[in-house]
């Protein structure tokens, strides 16, 4: 743990079905590397981004994370994980669950590192297409073949999926695909992504009773939030109970008519072990 800032992180990476690399805040020797990330989660996209920096790998640890994106010969893609945990001291858990999609190395300094762009659901993509057809169709019933077809599990937190019926579907596409043409059939009514490895339906009406988190000077949010037309925006420490679509309740001293419950529209997790970024930035609108 770096005992300094108390903050504590833990990269895991496996490429096919090589062996798994792991770089901790608990481990010293995971220390001696320096770690970046930025972690980008949005009500409006179909799952979340993150890119990862590690610098000071040996070539042959960059070589073997290069080989996501060399197959063998007629061969697909190899399927690829990250994961990615960080936060603060119990505070602490998974804030990306993804693959590679892109692996830029930098091998002609001293300092070599490789970055790494990484989606949501793109480990699950490859697992075969996803064929659904039918006529008058219960949403939820479509939301559950594809969960099945991407071997995620299924965080169903929509009560218009489960009433809410498509009059035809017809989809023979990959997972990634069929995720944003679900979106299309109930637009700002039903949202689908993928979040921590699983596939999420949420229709956001209600917030769940307990999920409000609460943000103020004691609790970890830093300065005072600055107001927008539809919210506000504002910094915490690295929070990974944060969720796009989650629900805060900021509470600021000095500029007292933003204080109210907000949601989470986009979330960023920025962080370094050896830099001060270890921060969550939040675009809430007032709920």
């Amino acid at each position: 743990m770096n005992t300094l800032y108390k903050r504590r992180f833990k990269l895991t990476v496996q490429v096919g079905t090589g062996t798994a690399l792991t770089w901790s805040s608990d481990d010293r020797g995971g220390t001696a590397l320096k770690v970046d990330f930025s972690v980008r989660k949005t009500m409006g996209g179909i799952g979340e981004q993150a890119d990862v920096a590690i610098t000071g790998l040996s070539l042959k640890t960059i070589q073997y994370l290069c080989t996501v994106m060399r197959p063998p010969k007629d061969k697909p893609l190899p399927r690829n994980y990250v994961q990615l945990e960080a936060g603060y001291g119990d505070d602490y858990g998974v804030i990306f669950e993804g693959g590679i999609f892109r692996a830029a190395p930098s091998v002609d300094t001293p300092d070599m590192s490789v970055k790494l762009q990484c989606t949501a659901g793109f480990q699950n993509d490859n697992s075969g297409p996803f064929q659904y057809a039918g006529k008058d169709v219960l949403f939820a019933d479509v939301a559950s073949a594809l969960a099945a077809n991407l071997k995620v599990p299924l965080k169903m937190k929509s009560e218009a999926a489960q009433t809410n019926r498509v009059a035809s579907v017809s989809l023979d596409c990959t997972g990634l695909q069929a995720m944003r043409a679900l979106r299309e059939y109930f637009p700002g009514v039903i949202n689908v992504y993928m979040s921590g490895g699983a596939l999420y339906v949420t229709d956001g009406r209600v917030a769940e009773a307990g999920s409000i988190i609460k943000l103020s000077g004691e609790s970890g949010l830093i300065g005072t939030p600055e107001p927008t037309i539809p919210g506000m925006n504002c910094k915490s420490l690295l929070r990974p109970s944060l969720e796009a679509g989650g629900f805060v309740m900021v509470e600021s001293v000095k500029l007292p008519d933003i204080t109210g419950v907000y949601r989470i529209v986009n979330l960023t997790h920025s962080g370094s072990n050896r830099g001060d970024e270890f921060y969550s930035n939040i675009e809430g609108v007032r709920f």
